[in-house]
């Protein structure tokens, strides 16, 4: 078997009888491929095209042919090799609330909606860490058995790498989110102060919500003269004398919603993370994340 992890890296195809491993920083997703198979980096132009140019894409393609072959835009009509199949895992960040992971491993029977793209064999979709993932499959003709068993070995393979625990206080970026560490530092219902490491661009601060259903975050410094503070006794956010409760709705006359958030969510291990870009000067509602809850 063949060993791939994919991140925001360049690299050709790998079409070999031999198990070969590939590495790309920072691992975004991993996948275990048959000998054999090859692969390469999903790219938006590759996919879709013209339509594709503005596609921000982590993932990759694996055919039983050679993926080199297939020309831009080949997923709007593609064709699988004759007795062979096309496999894309690819995903975009949609920076939205919230892993929906359908459990493990992977099983296309999960989803029952039928494939978005025609001619697609076999479709799955799910959200993970603030990216939109799709896993959609295509069959030549007279697939054969070997290759169907082979598909089904990719999928039930695919993971997610672990993020790295930040020393506690601060935020990393790591895997195309924020990660802040174990659940545990972060009691339910805590407000806590967190500083992003800085990646040549300055570090900056967070006061990290922890609910119920996950975490979300509000940038410390509003504006220049604006910087947030919380008052655990009145358990609200503070800046002057405005005032916003623990969701950002204003408490104080004339004041707007908190606008500069950042949602998350909570893995498997307990790890926590926040989608990095923040709101983009929008208010959150993050009512679901005081719903069930889920840790």
């Amino acid at each position: 078997m063949l060993a791939v992890i994919v991140g925001a890296w360049a690299a050709t195809s790998v079409l070999r009888g031999e198990p070969v491993t590939m590495v790309g920083e920072p691992a975004v997703v991993t996948v275990t491929a048959p000998a054999g198979w090859s692969i390469a980096p999903a790219d938006g132009i590759w996919l879709y095209g013209e339509r594709g140019r503005d596609f921000d894409l982590e993932g990759f393609v694996l055919s039983t042919g050679n993926v080199e072959d297939l020309p831009n835009g080949w997923a709007l009509d593609p064709e699988p090799p004759d007795g062979g199949a096309l496999v894309s895992v690819t995903g975009g960040y949609i920076g939205l609330d919230g892993s929906t992971l359908p459990g493990w491993p992977l099983d296309f029977d999960l989803d029952d909606r039928p494939p978005p793209i025609p001619g697609a064999a076999d479709y799955l979709a799910f959200d993970h860490r603030g990216f939109d993932w799709e896993i959609i499959t295509w069959h030549g003709e007279d697939l054969d058995a070997d290759f169907e068993a082979d598909i089904e070995a990719v999928v039930a393979s695919i993971g997610f790498p672990q993020l790295i625990d930040p020393p506690e206080g601060t935020a990393v970026f790591d895997r195309g989110v924020l990660s802040i560490g174990p659940g545990a530092r972060y009691p339910i219902g805590s407000v806590t102060p967190v500083t992003v490491a800085d990646r040549g661009n300055g570090s900056f601060d967070l006061l990290v919500v922890s609910a119920p259903s996950g975490p979300y975050a509000v940038d410390m410094k509003m504006s220049q003269d604006c910087e947030l503070a919380w008052d655990d006794a009145d358990r609200a956010f503070t800046c002057g004398t405005e005032r916003w409760d623990i969701r950002g709705k204003p408490l104080s006359p004339g004041s707007g919603w908190i606008t500069s958030m950042h949602e998350g969510g909570l893995d498997p291990d307990g790890r926590l993370w926040l989608t990095p870009l923040g709101s983009g000067g929008r208010p959150i509602d993050v009512a679901s994340h005081w719903e069930e809850p889920v840790r």
